[in-house]
């Protein structure tokens, strides 16, 4: 499923700007390269009243989704609000469709330290600080290799 995601980064109307659909990708390709999951699917469903409520109470809809697409396995993801510019904090669940039981849960947090230095650099006005960087093209690859790590190894998430 495409991860949930605070509504900023998922603007109504525009799917490749969806951000919980590129979380799901890139945990499609890191899944893919490691060779480990021979199926992969992305579900084309991203939006559901209660949707963010629901990872935390059951996943009823999302199981319910992959169910009737006839998937064993459904793993969906919900990354929590930002509160700082550093970190990203993403929580992934895998869940057997056929008994609705969580076969693996893991909570990653991604950081970067860049909106730091570019102030630090910025103050010296020899850079210009730049707040729209926020390094999160690097933050979610770390997010999704780091979790996989955790899925195929059975280890807990490594930031």
């Amino acid at each position: 499923m495409p991860f949930d995601v605070p509504e900023s980064f998922a603007p109504p109307g525009n799917e490749s700007g969806h951000f919980g659909r590129e979380l799901a990708r890139r945990f499609m390709t890191e899944f893919q390269r490691n060779g480990a999951v021979p199926i992969i699917e992305l579900f084309n469903r991203d939006r559901w009243p209660g949707k963010r409520e629901e990872f935390y109470a059951g996943n009823y809809t999302s199981i319910e989704y992959a169910r009737n697409a006839g998937y064993d396995l459904v793993m969906v993801g919900s990354l929590e609000d930002l509160r700082n510019d550093e970190d990203l904090d993403l929580n992934t669940k895998i869940i057997d469709t056929s008994n609705n039981v969580t076969i693996w849960a893991g909570r990653t947090r991604a950081f970067s330290f860049d909106r730091r230095a570019r102030r630090t650099l910025g103050a010296t006005q020899l850079f210009d600080d730049r707040p729209d960087l926020f390094a999160f093209p690097q933050r979610i690859d770390k997010l999704a290799s780091c979790t996989a790590v955790g899925v195929l190894y059975g280890t807990e998430t490594v930031p």
